[in-house]
């Protein structure tokens, strides 16, 4: 033994923990590598069978129902209330103020993932026909968009300014026109792509 030294367990601790990074790090680096080299041919495959602007309205359709706001109501001094497409169908369905605490989607939930597989439907379905899967996404926003009418209560006699100030307080938010854009788009493709032969 030529020499002793004490080291504090911190200083080991910390030697680990680089130790850990570096290998996370190499592994992060091997990985990415391989999905280079085999994942991203597929998926470039698969993309450009699907079609690049197919893709990026179907990803659009999913930030808008998903993540972006789609009504928002003012409520002056209480603050502004907003709800995506997807908490708008929970609200549909439970028909009140349930959706706020969770509650489910029901039907319209079951809807709104059968529009959005029947858009890859014309991948696995080499019928004409299907490629009006489609316009699923657009008829079923519009649907959600007669059934949210039809449940709205009648203005009671002597409420007409209220229901207005109410109706000035509520605007479409950035994820109903996104994901309007996209559905449109989508159904003018699969109209178009049903049409022809």
């Amino acid at each position: 033994i030529v020499a002793l030294r004490s080291v504090s367990a911190s200083g080991v601790a910390g030697e680990q923990a680089a130790q850990a990074l570096g290998a996370a790090q190499e592994s992060a680096k091997r990985l990415a590598a391989e999905l280079q080299s085999k994942g991203l041919p597929v998926f470039r495959q698969y993309a450009q069978r699907i079609g690049y602007p197919v893709l990026a309205a179907f990803g659009a359709l999913i930030v808008g129902w998903f993540f972006l706001s789609a009504v928002s109501v003012d409520l002056g001094f209480m603050g502004k209330n907003s709800v995506t497409f997807w908490q708008a169908l929970k609200f549909l369905n439970s028909g009140g103020m349930a959706a706020m605490g969770g509650g489910s989607a029901g039907i319209y939930g079951l809807a709104c993932i059968a529009a959005l597989l029947a858009v890859l439907l014309p991948q696995v379905w080499p019928n004409p026909r299907a490629r009006l899967g489609l316009a699923a996404p657009l008829a079923l926003m519009l649907l959600v968009l007669i059934v949210a009418y039809s449940k709205m209560p009648d203005v009671p006699q002597g409420a007409e300014e209220f229901a207005a100030e109410f109706r000035k307080a509520v605007s479409l938010g950035l994820g109903t026109y996104l994901a309007f854009a996209a559905a449109l788009y989508l159904a003018w493709k699969g109209i178009k792509a049903a049409r022809s032969p």
